[in-house]
C-alpha cells in the first residue's frame, strides 16, 4: 500500500510541478523554482512561450520518461549520455533538449 502511494505521490508530483512552473507568463516562463534559483530558464528554439503541453513534453515525457526509464532499461548508457552531451556540444545542450527543440539560456 505504502508503495502504491509512493508512486501516485512520484506521478503526481512529475506531471504537476515542473509543466506548471514552466507555464508560468511572463519573465518566469521556462523557468522551475530550482532554474529561478540559479537563474536559468528554458526557451524553445522558435521562441514561443511554454505552455502546459510542451511543458509536459520536455519535463516529463523525453526527461523522465525517455531518457529516465526507457534509459535505464538500456544499462542507464542513455541517461549518462544526456548528463554528458553539453561538454561536446557547442551550444551546451543534453539531448532532451534537441528531442524537445529548447535550449536554456541565463534569466
Amino acid at each position: 500500500m505504502l508503495l502504491v502511494l509512493g508512486i501516485l505521490a512520484y506521478l503526481a508530483a512529475a506531471l504537476l510541478y515542473a509543466p506548471y512552473f514552466m507555464q508560468r507568463p511572463g519573465e518566469r516562463n521556462g523557468q522551475t523554482l530550482g532554474k529561478q534559483w540559479v537563474s536559468i530558464r528554458a526557451v524553445r528554439d522558435t521562441g514561443e512561450p511554454f505552455g502546459w503541453g510542451y511543458a509536459l513534453l520536455r519535463e516529463f515525457v523525453v526527461k523522465q520518461l525517455l531518457f529516465g526509464t526507457v534509459g535505464s532499461l538500456f544499462f542507464s548508457i542513455p541517461t549518462l549520455l544526456d548528463y554528458l552531451w553539453p561538454l561536446w556540444d557547442d551550444q551546451n545542450r543534453a539531448l532532451y533538449d534537441m528531442v524537445a527543440s529548447t535550449h536554456v539560456v541565463r534569466a
